[in-house]
């Protein structure tokens, strides 16, 4: 059962390909459209944040990429896969990982803590 204001946190290890998967909605209808997103990886960004409290700079976010030509993957009804090349340098820290729409808005955010 979720609470409110406890954060949840993938624990991955570092320099490991991770699959995060979303389901992915604007104005309540699924996504599916690859050019929904901005840039041609994906329109996908991670920036640090605190591990104890989650707070972070999104003004900080750096673009992330997965491994060869590898993209989100549309899995059907808005659901989404990507294959996300972490950074050894990410080890003993969190990010935060979210998908940024080519209007502007963000996707949903996922939270990593790095060993």
């Amino acid at each position: 059962m979720s609470q409110p204001g406890v954060t949840v946190w993938n624990s991955t290890n570092s320099g490991q390909t991770v699959p995060v998967k979303w389901r992915l909605t604007q104005n309540g209808n699924p996504v599916s459209d690859p050019n929904s997103f901005l840039l041609n990886s994906g329109g996908l960004f991670s920036y640090q944040v605190n591990c104890s409290t989650g707070a972070g700079n999104i003004d900080a976010a750096i673009e992330e990429y997965a491994p060869g030509s590898a993209s989100l993957t549309y899995k059907g009804d808005g659901n989404w896969q990507y294959n996300w090349q972490t950074l050894k340098s990410y080890r003993n820290s969190c990010r935060v990982m979210f998908v940024k729409f080519s209007d502007g808005t963000m996707g949903p955010a996922a939270n990593f803590k790095f060993k």
